[in-house]
């Protein structure tokens, strides 16, 4: 299935564009590894399927970990993943959770300048920082501050009388592309969150050269 040594699984092609461009602004010993093919992201098509990914990467021997959203299906395949017994728990890495916020994807990570003037584009109307601001916030309900990321995205395509179900891999990589391209100049603190991950493919890599 790969000849990569790690391969970090992951739900979608979102995560295949932007990872490799984030671990590789943390560690320059990464972004080599991505270019020379010893590390590999790799899309599931979906949450669901990751379990089943993890599964055909294990009978090739490959090291692999696992990168998922915080949400109800992310959490479904990490349980899945977990007790498989084909990894580590410790192996799986879930999009951090927000304050009052259940669920959390991983366009959640970063802010909405970065990436709107590209989803503008894509969409063909204007979408400003305050006004995807107001409609996270106004996604609230019980119990929640605010609604996942695509749920968002959601509310403000329909608000336009558009279909989100026909934009959505459109938007979505829209907004990759400008987190990947960001990531290589941003502020080492704005992606802290990909340290974990970061230290974890560059162990199993030296536990790979040293075996």
């Amino acid at each position: 299935m790969t000849t990569a040594e790690v391969v970090i699984v992951v739900e979608g092609a979102s995560e295949e564009t932007v990872l490799p461009a984030v671990l590789g602004r943390l560690s320059a010993a990464l972004a080599t590894a991505f270019s020379s093919g010893r590390v590999k992201v790799l899309s599931a098509g979906g949450a669901a399927n990751i379990p089943a990914v993890v599964r055909a990467l294990a009978r090739d021997a490959a090291t692999c970990l696992v990168f998922i959203d915080g949400d109800d299906e992310g959490r479904a395949a990490s349980k899945r993943v977990s007790e498989s017994g084909h990894m580590l728990r410790e192996d799986v890495f879930e999009v951090a959770g927000r304050p009052d916020c259940p669920d959390t994807e991983f366009e959640d990570l970063f802010a909405p300048d970065v990436y709107l003037n590209a989803v503008s584009q894509c969409v063909a109307f204007d979408i400003t920082p305050d006004e995807f601001h107001d409609a996270q916030r106004r996604s609230g309900g019980k119990g929640r501050r605010c609604a996942k990321w695509s749920v968002v995205m959601e509310r403000i395509l329909n608000a336009q009388g558009m279909s989100w179900d026909a934009m959505s891999d459109d938007v979505k990589s829209a907004v990759a592309a400008s987190v990947a391209e960001h990531a290589k100049t941003c502020r080492l603190e704005e992606i802290g969150w990909g340290r974990g991950l970061a230290g974890k493919v560059a162990r199993y890599l030296s536990e790979v050269a040293e075996a």
